[in-house]
């Protein structure tokens, strides 16, 4: 048996760098401002605005947060209505991209709402 047959046989294992192509460079924008706003969460601070820096960690951040998590919510939606029409056309590769974008969205967003949900339930809470 060659290896081009076993290659052929396996099923495909996207790298690191085909799946970061096949998101492509918008959604890839969209989920690096995610995540750096999930990183940024420890450094809110919205006491006082006495640097520009203390407002884009106390106003700039939080107002991108909830933003960004709709933006992918939306992208959901959209890949969603794409993986229909790949599985209408009955083409799996698609199917396979929609579904990755889908999972790979989704833990973007839960990262995102484990991240500042305990912010904003403080800072909505009515106690």
């Amino acid at each position: 048996m060659s290896a081009e047959n076993t290659e052929s046989n396996a099923p495909s294992q996207l790298g690191i760098g085909q799946f970061l192509c096949q998101l492509g460079v918008l959604r890839l924008m969209l989920l690096g401002a995610s995540l750096f706003t999930v990183f940024m969460v420890g450094l809110v601070d919205t006491a006082s605005y006495e640097s520009n820096w203390d407002l884009f960690r106390g106003g700039v951040v939080p107002a991108m947060a909830p933003i960004l998590f709709l933006l992918i919510m939306f992208d959901v939606l959209m890949a969603k209505v794409w993986k229909s029409e790949a599985k209408a056309e009955a083409d799996t590769e698609a199917y396979a991209r929609w579904t990755r974008i889908i999972w790979t969205d989704l833990a973007v967003a839960g990262l995102m709402l484990l991240a500042w949900g305990p912010f904003f339930y403080q800072l909505f809470s009515l106690v």
